[in-house]
């Protein structure tokens, strides 16, 4: 198997069915009935505040906890993109209580995904992801992902 079809697997293993699985970071949000990690995504999402988000414009101005959420577990992977990683950031936005990331992950044919974070007791945890086109700034970020999520 080449490199790039394996990054590609890799990719849709990680960010297709990272939203139907619990990460250990998922907790109860802090302000918010969620108590069981057996609640559904839906849950955690109902606490993401697109309207509060302010434009990021780089990995380095998200909150430490996205940011550490990102390089540990996504952003970081190997692959046929820039510093032969798998993904680049786009674009994305950050608040207080909720953050978004929008990514290209690298591949014969590129896939762009967004990913929305919730900050709960315990930190930041995964809240949703979108399946988007390609955007160029966080206008039309948050334009593509004012429908419900992907999961």
């Amino acid at each position: 198997m080449n490199n790039r079809l394996s990054c590609c697997l890799v990719s849709v293993l990680i960010f297709g069915f990272g939203g139907c699985s619990r990460h250990p970071h998922n907790a109860a949000p802090a302000s918010g009935p969620l108590t069981s990690v057996t609640d559904p995504p839906t849950a955690v999402f109902k606490h993401y505040d697109a309207a509060s988000l302010a434009e990021v414009p780089n990995v380095a101005n998200l909150p430490e906890g996205v940011k550490s959420f990102l390089s540990n577990d996504a952003m970081n992977l190997p692959g046929d993109g820039p510093g032969g990683r798998c993904c680049i950031f786009i674009a994305g936005g950050a608040s207080s209580t909720s953050a978004i990331v929008a990514f290209e992950i690298f591949a014969s044919s590129p896939v762009y995904r967004a990913t929305a974070f919730v900050h709960t007791d315990s930190g930041w945890v995964e809240a949703a992801h979108w399946n988007i086109d390609a955007v160029s700034s966080f206008v039309a970020l948050k334009e593509m992902t004012a429908r419900p999520p992907d999961y």
